[in-house]
């Protein structure tokens, strides 16, 4: 079975030590999967993601700052994180789809779960435990950093609905897959998240929770994932 990981970030110093995390990140993937970080918007004074990048092998596929500012909602957000694992979903060759977090850690339980009996009518998630120093912090049960899903499923939906938002796009998604008859599993085994700052989130555009009923079963256009723009990749 080939497994397609993506994951999305950019070298904006996110909480302090992003670059650090990413690598830690990287370092617990399962070999032979396609690894795919889609770098959305560069900050023009810092060098690109790839360049940081230690892990050999990962496809680096870009969106650039002219791009980014002709979107609504750029004046909003400069990082479109559903929008970026869009991209890389589309762009992805693997029979599955894992996209999760770029400061996720997968534990060698979580790695064997990848290839073991899934089947194309569910989709899966993982319980995560923030960490901090070796310690946990807490444990959420929330879908954001964690959907592995049948590319056909993947491409069926379009991927993460298309909204400026924040937040609240990895549930709105998770809904809309269980009204449509699809099961939701989540995996025995927890993901550990690299537990940071979070003050840098407050003030960031997003839906209301209260409203995420009114998108319940709404899928993207067929060019969903910028399809038909040519992106610059590199391979590192």
């Amino acid at each position: 079975m080939k497994l397609s990981i993506v994951t999305s970030g950019r070298n904006d110093g996110h909480a302090g030590d992003f670059i650090e995390r990413m690598n830690r990140s990287f370092e617990t993937l399962p070999p032979g999967a396609e690894i795919i970080m889609v770098e959305w918007n560069p900050p023009e004074d810092r060098p690109p993601l790839a360049s940081e990048i230690k892990y050999h092998g990962v496809r680096v596929i870009t969106v650039p700052q002219d791009l980014h500012s002709q979107m609504h909602g750029h004046d909003w957000l400069p990082f479109f994180e559903y929008r970026a694992k869009n991209v890389g979903i589309r762009r992805s060759a693997g029979e599955w789809v894992l996209c999760m977090n770029p400061d996720i850690l997968l534990s060698s339980e979580i790695r064997e779960c990848l290839y073991g009996n899934l089947y194309e009518t569910s989709f899966y998630t993982a319980p995560r435990h923030d960490i901090r120093d070796g310690n946990l912090v807490q444990i959420c049960h929330g879908p954001g950093d964690f959907i592995l899903m049948h590319r056909s499923r993947w491409f069926a939906f379009g991927g993460y609905l298309d909204l400026v938002s924040y937040s609240h796009l990895d549930s709105l998604l998770c809904w809309t897959l269980e009204k449509s008859g699809m099961n939701k599993v989540e995996l025995p085994f927890p993901i550990y998240h690299q537990e940071h700052d979070r003050s840098v989130h407050k003030g960031r555009m997003t839906i209301h929770s209260s409203d995420i009923h009114r998108f319940i079963g709404q899928t993207n256009e067929p060019d969903w994932g910028l399809a038909n723009i040519h992106l610059p990749e590199v391979t590192t």
